[in-house]
């Protein structure tokens, strides 16, 4: 049985990995997904080797040789190219519903790939929280979504699958190796990857877009990615994928705060469908 402190710890990445939609929204009302991502990976990189000073520790620099942490470098970098792109032209909750519709490709790549078991409890958890997140996002209505940006839906719903496919390829190497150094490598990779991205971008660095990228780099980056890997050791693929959909709730909770933006009933009752789903997920035995 997956222990409290896994469950937490996912939970407590799904809700700052939730306010980040509408961070990364505001981020990008002054700056371009290109630089954006890469100064928030150079953030990130600063932040990992403070630690690695902290606890008197250094990296393991073999990681990087590893075809697994290539593929989690490339899966993430792709995802999170596609999500700033799709956020340029939808908004920041549009882009929540569409995103965490990765719960539905997790649950038949888990499948397939990790040899998890499709349950009943499974099966039902996934609709009850996509349902909530219908629910939360839209009001009941489908018609709060803006068919009109189709290609921004078609970024965020290809965003989707990458991050589905990252989380499967996380949970091959989660338990092999120590978080941090998964952290390191993974980061190193990243701004290799996105490097080639910077002849696209047109924006200057500015004092703000430092400050938003660097945020991000550690509050969205950085830590929950350590809290949703420290998860994934005994919660399957699946399972984390739905406690992940609370992201929405919290995003409608950091909107609520400090935009002064008010749910509606039925919002409200999306949210308790998500509660939901977790608890159908936390009594899921592995």
């Amino acid at each position: 049985m997956p222990s409290v402190r896994e469950e937490a710890a996912t939970l407590l990445a799904a809700a700052l990995w939730g306010t980040s939609f509408v961070v990364i929204k505001y981020g990008l009302s002054f700056t371009d997904p290109f630089l954006f991502l890469f100064l928030r990976y150079v953030a990130a990189l600063l932040a990992v080797l403070l630690a690695y000073s902290l606890l008197g520790k250094k990296p393991d620099y073999s990681l990087l040789r590893q075809r697994v942490i290539f593929l989690l470098a490339f899966t993430t970098a792709l995802g999170y190219l596609l999500q700033y792109a799709g956020l340029i032209v939808v908004s920041a909750m549009e882009s929540a519903l569409l995103v965490n519709t990765d719960v539905i490709f997790v649950a038949a790549m888990s499948y397939y790939f990790l040899h998890e078991a499709f349950t009943l409890r499974k099966g039902s958890s996934i609709a009850v929280g996509l349902l909530g997140v219908m629910l939360l996002t839209t009001g009941g209505t489908l018609s709060i979504l803006n068919f009109r940006t189709i290609t921004g839906d078609i970024l965020s719903l290809m965003a989707a699958f990458m991050w589905a496919l990252n989380l499967i390829i996380n949970k091959k190497a989660v338990g092999r190796w120590r978080l941090l150094d998964i952290v390191f490598a993974l980061v190193v990779w990243m701004l290799l990857l996105l490097s080639p991205f910077l002849v696209f971008s047109n924006t200057a660095i500015t004092t703000p877009v430092l400050l938003v990228s660097s945020a991000t780099g550690i509050f969205y980056s950085v830590i929950p990615y350590l809290l949703w890997s420290y998860g994934l050791k005994k919660i399957s693929a699946t399972s984390s994928a739905i406690i992940l959909l609370t992201g929405i709730f919290f995003a409608a909770l950091f909107s609520f705060v400090f935009l002064h933006e008010r749910l509606s009933p039925v919002e409200l009752l999306g949210g308790v469908f998500i509660l939901g789903a977790i608890y159908l997920s936390a009594r899921e035995t592995l």
